[in-house]
C-alpha cells in the first residue's frame, strides 16, 4: 500500500512540475491573435491575366478568425504580415499548452481517485459489532 501511494505520489509530483512549467509558457506567450494565418493564390478572374492561364497571384498574406458571430477571411496588409505570424504561433502554442494542460489535470484527478481507492475503508468493518 505504501508503495503504491509512493509510486502515485511521485508521477503527481512530475505532472505538477510539468504544469507548472506549462502555465509558465502560458504566461509568457507575448500578444494572441485568435485566427489561423496561411498563404494562398488567387485567380483574380481579369480575361487575360496570366492567372487565367495557370499562373496564379500569390502567396497572398491570409488571415481567418471568428469574431461574434462571423467569420472574418482577408489579405494581411504587408505592413502587419510578420505580427499576424507571430500573433497566430502565440496562439497555438498557447492552446497547446492549455490542452497538455487540460490532459494532466485529468492524470491528476485519476490519480487521486487511486489514492482514494487505496486509502478507504469497509463499512462493514466499522458496523460489525
Amino acid at each position: 500500500m505504501n508503495e503504491d501511494l509512493s509510486k502515485i505520489r511521485q508521477r503527481i509530483s512530475q505532472l505538477s512540475k510539468r504544469r507548472q512549467m506549462l502555465e509558465n509558457k502560458i504566461m509568457n506567450t507575448g500578444d494572441i491573435l485568435k485566427a489561423s494565418y496561411y498563404e494562398r493564390f488567387i485567380v483574380c478572374g481579369k480575361p487575360n491575366c496570366k492567372c487565367m492561364h495557370g499562373e496564379k497571384h500569390g502567396p497572398i498574406p491570409w488571415i481567418t478568425c471568428k469574431k461574434e458571430t462571423k467569420i472574418i477571411s482577408t489579405s494581411v496588409p504587408s505592413n502587419n504580415v510578420t505580427r499576424a505570424k507571430e500573433m497566430t504561433e502565440n496562439y497555438k502554442t498557447f492552446r497547446n499548452a492549455q490542452k497538455e494542460i487540460k490532459k494532466i489535470n485529468n492524470e491528476i484527478n485519476e490519480l487521486i481517485q487511486e489514492i482514494l481507492k487505496i486509502k478507504e475503508g469497509d463499512i462493514d468493518e466499522i458496523i460489525k459489532k
